[in-house]
């Protein structure tokens, strides 16, 4: 029996995964004018906003300068604030604006409905299964 690399490359399993999930959340926010990677950083502030840039980059991981490049575009559109941190004059503080706060929740519900179809199928006892062993495989290659 020949390996065939659709079925057990991990990282192709998860890259191709990746790609067709990335795809899909473009189209859906494309009419907001927000990118996944924004809607990435809008959600995590509107589950806890009052965090450092550097809380948020270990939250999202990815690293301080290309959430900085992001966080620049959600404050033109006016979707979020920085201000001084109170404990830490080198730090600002990130807070989503009324009108960020009102996007955040509207694409919430939005994204939820994409990953609800994508699950469309599975148990959910599989999708525990899942999360379990993606998070034990990042762990591994951490």
């Amino acid at each position: 029996m020949g390996f065939d690399i659709d079925q057990r490359s991990i990282g192709f399993l998860l890259t191709r995964t990746s790609i067709a999930n990335k795809k899909v959340l473009s189209r859906a926010l494309l009419p907001y004018d927000i990118t996944p990677e924004q809607y990435g950083v809008l959600s995590r502030l509107f589950r806890k906003d009052g965090i450092s840039q550097k809380q948020l980059s270990e939250l999202i991981v990815r690293d301080q300068t290309s959430i900085g490049k992001v966080l620049d575009k959600l404050e033109r559109k006016a979707l979020i604030v920085r201000q001084d941190d109170p404990t830490d004059r080198r730090a600002f503080l990130l807070y989503l604006t009324t009108k960020g706060r009102e996007l955040a929740e509207l694409l919430v519900s939005h994204v939820e409905a994409i990953h609800a179809k994508a699950s469309e199928g599975i148990a959910e006892e599989d999708i525990d299964v899942f999360v379990k062993v993606i998070n034990q495989l990042y762990r591994n290659l951490k």
